[in-house]
């Protein structure tokens, strides 16, 4: 799909959303959600309360929980990894014609704010920054939720136009994420995330990624940390496991054949690994999913 509108959100996850097709809020997170990548045509930004979220934002994962803030772009492409059940926060999803139908300047004052593309998607705030972010959208929903004129979009415009603009001064101690450090570290994980792909198979030890990002193990843990990132260790475990997945689903490997080609030592290993990880062992996960291919054949 080339684009992704807020309308095709609201089929999709069959959302109660009928006042404009171009600005949508929500609260509540819903656990129903696109597998695909998709090209939004939107801008969106927001916190969560509680739960969690992992979200590629170009081809970046991030882990998004409490104290995040998090902001994605009609440039950019996004897609949802996983949302812990009953997550809450508070998100907008606007276009920018939304904005510009209310403030023909919109662009100059944009270049300037957090949702201009020089910002990072995602980054850390205090827990004061947060509880009056959390406090401000709250107040903003409620009177988003109390309008049912039919002047509600000329309302919403103007109450949306005013939160970028607060939240832009409260994010201000924060355009950090714009210095020259900042893109370092994003090269850093990019460089790290290449590197894993192309060896996360050979079970290789952290030593040897730091070694050749000229890097300690702790630097590397702490720029991930910064960024919002799961750890350098999960990631490459998360590679691991779903490559491990793909062959017992896909593959006419015998189950010893895949554990040697995941560097593990025999298929006792491996199976100890992949019941840990899952709670089922190779050959049990391997016949539920010839099951399901079955199912789906009928």
């Amino acid at each position: 799909m080339d684009i992704y509108t807020i309308n095709n959100i609201v089929l999709y996850r069959k959302l109660d959303w009928t006042l404009s097709d171009d600005f949508f809020y929500l609260t509540h997170i819903p656990t129903a959600f696109e597998p695909f990548t998709i090209h939004p045509n939107y801008y969106s930004f927001g916190i969560i309360h509680r739960g969690s979220m992992k979200i590629e934002i170009d081809s970046q994962q991030y882990n998004i929980v409490p104290g995040s803030f998090l902001i994605y772009r009609p440039e950019q492409t996004l897609k949802i990894v996983e949302i812990e059940a009953e997550t809450e926060g508070a998100f907008i999803l606007f276009t920018r014609r939304f904005i510009q139908n209310f403030q023909p300047s919109f662009d100059a004052f944009f270049t300037k704010t957090f949702l201009h593309k020089n910002f990072d998607s995602h980054f850390m705030i205090d827990k004061n920054d947060h509880d009056q972010l959390s406090t401000m959208f709250g107040k903003i929903f409620d009177v988003l939720s109390s309008i049912y004129t039919d002047r509600w979009e000329i309302s919403a415009r103007s109450v949306i136009y005013a939160l970028i603009n607060e939240t832009d001064l409260i994010l201000e101690k924060y355009k950090n994420f714009l210095n020259p450090t900042s893109k370092k570290e994003s090269l850093v994980i990019n460089k790290f995330k290449l590197l894993a792909k192309e060896n996360f198979s050979n079970r290789l030890p952290i030593t040897f990624y730091v070694d050749k990002l000229n890097l300690s193990a702790s630097q590397l843990y702490k720029i991930f940390k910064r960024k919002g990132h799961i750890s350098p260790s999960s990631y490459l475990n998360e590679l691991l496991l779903q490559e491990a997945k793909f062959l017992l689903s896909d593959s006419e490997n015998n189950i010893g054949e895949i554990a040697d080609k995941l560097s593990f030592s025999d298929i006792h290993t491996f199976s100890t690994y992949f019941k840990k990880q899952t709670g089922l062992s190779p050959s049990a996960f391997r016949s539920r999913e010839f099951d399901r291919t079955q199912k789906d054949k009928k």
